[in-house]
Formats: C-alpha cells, structure tokens, sequence
C-alpha cells in the first residue's frame, strides 16, 4: 500500500496546532509559503497567534531531535513523517495550469509537484475555492473534518443528578475538582 501524503494549508494548522498528528501512518508536509504565513500571524494578539507560534515551535523541536531533516521528513509518532516543502520546481512535460501569484496558487503547485514525482497526494484546507481548484488541476482534496461534530453532541453546561442527602458529589469540571455537600 502506498502511503498518502497529505499537504496541509495554513488554515489547518491554525485551527488546529495539532493537526500534523491526525494523519497517521502518512507523510505529512508542509509547504514553506504555509510557514511563512505561520510566521506573519504570530504577532496577532489572538487564537490565531497562539496557534502560529506553536506550530513554529513544534518544527523547531523537530529540528532538534537531529532524526532527519526539514526536507526529507522527520519521523515522529504514529507512523507520521513530517517534511517541509522548499523546492518548486516543475517538470516542462506538463506546467502548472495556475500563475503562481498568490498564495494558494503556491500550496497547489507544492502539492502538483509531489503528484507528478509519484506520490499519492491530498491536499487538506477549509478553504473551498482552494479544494475546488486542486480538483479542477487533478488533484484530491479534502476538507479538515477533525472539528466536525453534532450540535447534540456538545456539552451545554449543565447537568442533572439525582442524589442522596447522605452523599458528597464530585465534579471534575475545567480541570477543577469542586465539592458538593447535600
């Protein structure tokens, strides 16, 4: 079976700064213009920030385990092997159907290259016009499902038990343990 290399856009990894740990048993790569876009958020004063400098530090981190390299990939858990995307280089064979003006234009090339060196690859984003384009140039693309759930399933804040007089209840909420004498 050969391993799908999932190319991840920013936005992912800003939604979620644990995203290159879901894909297990792949390769997992990060294209350099997702980096420096990473890098320009990090002097927000938001989640998005928080986010951003996570990420560079997580790289970072890798880079110092001194188990691989940022562009042939580092192995980490799970089976995952995480690389940086440096080289856009395309064959003449078959160009890019794309100017590579813009930023999703580049995180597109990044993941034509690896399909035409032979690689399975799916190109991960929320952004729908960027899926609809990596379809429209032969590409897979999938939305990030990972935060996806039922509103029946969300947690609304409450609860309600049913207990003895004679009873002390323990809640564990927001990593606090709070006592309830009845």
């Amino acid at each position: 079976m050969v391993r799908k290399t999932f190319v991840l856009d920013s936005n992912i990894l800003l939604q979620d700064p644990d995203a290159i740990l879901r894909f297990k048993e792949s390769n997992v790569v990060i294209p350099v213009i997702v980096l420096q876009e990473l890098d320009g958020m990090k002097r927000l004063s938001d989640e998005l920030d928080k986010n951003a400098r996570y990420i560079m530090r997580y790289i970072d981190s890798l880079k110092s385990k001194k188990e691989g390299d940022l562009s042939k990939g580092f192995k980490i858990e799970n089976g995952i092997n995480v690389r940086i995307h440096f080289n856009i280089r395309l064959s003449e064979s078959k160009p890019f159907p794309l100017l590579p003006d813009r930023t999703i234009h580049k995180i597109l090339m990044t993941a034509y290259q690896l399909k035409e060196l032979g690689e399975r690859v799916v190109l991960v984003s929320k952004d729908f016009i960027m899926r609809i384009k990596a379809e429209a140039i032969g590409l897979e693309a999938k939305d990030y499902e990972n935060f996806k759930f039922s509103y029946g399933q969300i947690y609304k804040g409450y609860r309600k038990l049913e207990v003895s007089k004679k009873r002390s209840i323990y809640f564990i909420m927001q990593k606090k343990e709070l006592t309830l004498q009845v």
